[in-house]
């Protein structure tokens, strides 16, 4: 996660198999260019991660931050995060999150599996995709 953190560069993080946990990283160059707001941002906790399905209702759920680790993506939310003395506890936080996320959406579908992955690159702000597409839809 401190190599997510790099300025300059915009991190994305996948699995190479679906219903994985075990992340590698796309660096990219990157800066968001839109001043569109969604209302995404809107479903935001105060204080818990919040999975939700995606607004195309294609299949697709979002785990989006808490209000207290809001970030425009991962690079960005380790920029924000990694100074701060509990960075170990807030990382162990969202692996937790991705993983019950995984896991509550396996139990609710246990014929579906899923990528798990960010990109980024259209909404301003970090959420986590499951996908249960036979291919990944970004990256």
């Amino acid at each position: 996660m401190n190599v997510c953190a790099y300025r300059g560069y915009f991190a994305q993080i996948y699995t190479r198999k679906k219903d994985s946990l075990n992340f590698e990283a796309n660096y990219i160059d990157f800066g968001f260019h839109s001043d569109e707001t969604n209302d995404l941002e809107n479903c935001a906790k105060p204080n818990t991660w919040n999975l939700i399905p995606n607004l195309g209702g294609d299949g697709t759920y979002l785990l989006l931050p808490p209000e207290n680790l809001a970030a425009t993506c991962i690079s960005d939310f380790c920029r924000k995060y990694k100074v701060k003395r509990n960075w170990n506890e807030i990382c162990i936080e969202l692996f937790y999150a991705i993983k019950k996320s995984l896991n509550s959406l396996k139990n609710d579908n246990p014929t579906s599996t899923y990528w798990v992955y960010t990109s980024g690159l259209r909404e301003p702000y970090l959420h986590i995709r499951f996908e249960p597409f036979k291919t990944r839809k970004y990256l």
